[in-house]
């Protein structure tokens, strides 16, 4: 039978300090790192990516609401042809924000450029016949998907290694708050405003987010240290 330790109390009690200390100083290296994102160099970038992440996930999850409700007010529906230019959409807008970050627009110049597209995309549907949403849809949702696509890649990047995961983490934590916004504001806009009203919502956020792009420091050619 083993022999219990004849300080078992003092052993148990220094167990509990060494483990209270450690948690303490994780709590403080937790803290001084989330105050890291906020110096001089890193407040812009961080400012931006909340917003960024905030905004483009709202926007995308409007138009993918609201977009059945006007198909059924228009008494339209999306053919194969719609499909098919949506896919390609979709498909493009990869291949092309990859060519556009590794241009002279960089990664911040491309996010503006996607901002624009769907600024206008968005902005169009308001002030154009109805019969035109299915193309012009597909615009904005176009421009959304070249911003996101560079976004991802942004974010990895636009961090020193010591912050990046925590950087990266609480960055991409507010897409999920731009998602459970989206419903709390634009629904209830529905039935007093019309069915294309969020559309001015969207806009606003479109554009405000080209406007942003001014925020964030380019990281095209740069070293990641």
């Amino acid at each position: 039978m083993a022999r219990l330790p004849d300080d078992l109390d003092g052993l148990i009690e220094g167990w509990h300090k060494g483990f209270t200390s450690s948690i303490k100083a994780e709590d403080s290296n937790y803290g001084e790192q989330i105050a890291m994102l906020f110096n001089d160099k890193n407040r812009k970038n961080t400012i931006f990516l909340w917003m960024a992440w905030c905004m483009l996930v709202f926007i995308q999850q409007g138009i993918w609401y609201v977009s059945p409700l006007i198909y059924e007010e228009i008494e339209e529906s999306e053919d194969l042809f719609e499909y098919f230019i949506g896919a390609v959409g979709e498909v493009s807008s990869v291949v092309i924000a990859y060519l556009m970050i590794e241009s002279w627009l960089g990664r911040v110049g491309s996010m503006a450029i996607g901002g624009l597209i769907l600024c206008f995309g968005n902005t169009a549907i308001l002030f154009t016949d109805s019969h035109m949403f299915p193309h012009l849809s597909n615009i904005s949702r176009f421009g959304v998907n070249i911003a996101f696509n560079v976004l991802f890649l942004f974010t990895s990047e636009v961090y020193e290694v010591a912050l990046r995961g925590l950087g990266t983490g609480m960055a991409t934590s507010f897409l999920e708050i731009g998602a459970f916004m989206m419903p709390f504001v634009l629904i209830p806009m529905l039935p007093y405003f019309g069915t294309f009203s969020p559309f001015w919502v969207l806009s606003v956020l479109g554009g405000l987010f080209f406007l942003i792009h001014f925020l964030p420091s380019e990281t095209r050619n740069k070293a990641i240290l």
